[in-house]
């Protein structure tokens, strides 16, 4: 069976694999995936390999996955309703009078 640097390749290359991925919820779901597909990882391999790759990535890589696509001038979060502000509301009643 192929090795995790053999996954992380063929993510590379193949996006239904990638899709299959990225749409699990949770590590030992994404294992299971690539078991599936040939390859023998464990959950442990595949966060620690993730880690790697996350600290090699370039600064415009990282505000790619944390911009959502490469925008970075408008700061979008899906986290945060989509607004696309990148700030956050602020109470105004709650100013000391």
């Amino acid at each position: 069976m192929a090795s995790i640097d053999d996954f992380f390749k063929a993510l590379g290359n193949d996006s239904g694999l990638r899709d299959k991925v990225s749409n699990a919820s949770s590590a030992s779901e994404a294992v299971k995936v690539a078991a599936v597909e040939g390859f023998s990882i464990t959950e442990q391999e595949l966060i620690d390999a993730y880690k790697s790759r996350m600290t090699e990535m370039t600064e415009e890589q990282l505000s790619s996955v944390a911009g959502g696509k490469n925008d970075t001038n408008n700061n979008t979060c899906s986290c945060r309703g989509g607004s696309g502000t990148g700030s956050s509301k602020s109470s105004s009643s709650s100013k000391k009078k």
